[in-house]
């Protein structure tokens, strides 16, 4: 095409038709600029496309984290709903001045229980490293970060000011039982004492108040990754 239109204009040139050759030269610039225009903007949606391309594999990435999380937030309802339940039985007990007997080891034991929250942050990390901006849904990036920055944060915040506190009830633990398996079981050097001891019975209802407010903090932090999820999901489904 192009040694066409070398071919006429080096005719029109040997013939001097001026005239004529510029009307042609026009239209020969105008078709380059034409071509170039449509170059670029073919580049441009090759690299949209890239663009795009990168950002559904991130958000089906970021779903996978996000169903891990999930996993991980439910075992910590389990695990602290677990630890409350124990409270409230051996309050109840106490204030019934129940007997002893072999079942309330396995509340003794529960009582104690920590649970260890594990989000998976690495494919987050990664977007904020590559900027936030890959995710193009607006309503979809700012949820992911309050999930983040807010939420997931809060969480582990409040579970390390908490692992700060059992070494100051573990003395009291140790005081009245002969623990065989923390987490599992354990069994009171003097039943009678142990449920007369104010210290004790108020570690129960302290306990049992953190406990609901654990429950309560994943329950909340489940919610918010359920709708993230839901979001990525609709914008995989969106784009397929």
């Amino acid at each position: 095409m192009i040694s066409f239109f070398r071919k006429i204009r080096k005719s029109l040139l040997n013939q001097n038709k001026i005239k004529r050759y510029t009307p042609y030269a026009l239209g020969e610039i105008s078709l380059v600029v034409i071509g170039i225009v449509i170059a670029v903007n073919i580049n441009n949606w090759n690299e949209q496309q890239k663009v795009k391309t990168q950002e559904l594999k991130t958000l089906a990435e970021l779903k996978s984290a996000l169903q891990a999380d999930l996993v991980d937030i439910k075992f910590n309802i389990n695990w602290h709903e677990s630890a409350q339940n124990a409270c409230e039985v051996l309050l109840v007990v106490i204030d019934k001045k129940i007997p002893y007997n072999d079942s309330l080891a396995n509340h003794f034991g529960s009582m104690t229980r920590f649970s260890q929250f594990l989000p998976d942050l690495s494919t987050y990390e990664a977007i904020k490293v590559s900027g936030l901006g890959l995710i193009s849904n607006d309503s979809l990036r700012l949820e992911m970060a309050h999930y983040y920055e807010n939420e997931i944060k809060f969480a582990l915040g409040t579970e390390a000011i908490n692992r700060s506190l059992p070494p100051m009830n573990m003395e009291l633990y140790r005081k009245h039982f002969y623990v065989n398996a923390i987490l599992t079981y354990a069994t009171p050097k003097n039943y009678n004492t142990l449920v007369r001891d104010d210290e004790f019975i108020s570690y129960l209802y302290e306990t049992k108040g953190f406990r609901q407010n654990e429950v309560q903090l994943f329950q909340d932090l489940a919610m918010t990754c359920n709708r993230l999820i839901e979001f990525i999901d609709e914008e995989l489904n969106n784009n397929q």
